[in-house]
């Protein structure tokens, strides 16, 4: 079981404005090691393989949770933090994926995940480039680029034909040798 060492202490640079306030500087060193846990000693530098003594330890149990679902709303805005998709189809992207089954909205507006739109997701990660995140930024940036005349249609979209028509050949090619 992998064990974490943790060491907390502060070393001032330079006095600061506790230069000019003698009789605060007691005062904000008390409120700063609370702050800070109580810790208001210097962390001794350290080398590696240096043997240590343990003065204290304690067990900590700390509970992961669960990210939130998404609501609509949230997903556009995690759509745009990624860079995928653009204002003009996001209302595209939310309408296909309820539509057709892939996730449904309960009441409160929150996203959950169907049975059809996992098995799909599951079959695509392994298959194809676009369901990767980075790669469809990246394509997006080159469209973007297309339509700002600083790339050439033709290539950009005969790059991601091409490797679309690759991808669907090695699943055709699977699906033929009874690998589905």
């Amino acid at each position: 079981m992998p064990v974490q060492f943790v060491a907390r202490g502060k070393v001032p640079v330079s006095k600061g404005w506790k230069a000019v306030y003698a009789d605060a500087d007691e005062d904000a060193e008390g409120e700063a090691a609370a702050e800070d846990g109580g810790a208001d000693n210097p962390v001794p530098a350290l080398v590696a393989q240096q043997g240590l003594t343990v003065q204290s330890g304690s067990v900590l149990s700390k509970m992961t949770k669960a990210p939130s679902r998404y609501k609509q709303a949230t997903l556009v805005r995690e759509l745009e933090r990624l860079g995928i998709g653009r204002p003009s189809t996001y209302a595209a992207i939310l309408n296909n994926i309820t539509a057709r089954g892939y996730v449904r909205e309960d009441g409160k507006g929150f996203l959950f995940a169907e049975a059809s739109g996992e098995s799909i997701v599951d079959k695509l990660v392994t298959r194809f480039q676009f369901i990767d995140l980075d790669y469809t930024r990246k394509l997006e940036d080159e469209l973007d680029a297309i339509a700002r005349g600083k790339a050439v249609y033709g290539r950009v979209v005969a790059t991601a034909y091409d490797r679309l028509t690759a991808e669907l050949g090695a699943l055709r090619s699977a699906a033929g040798a009874g690998h589905t």
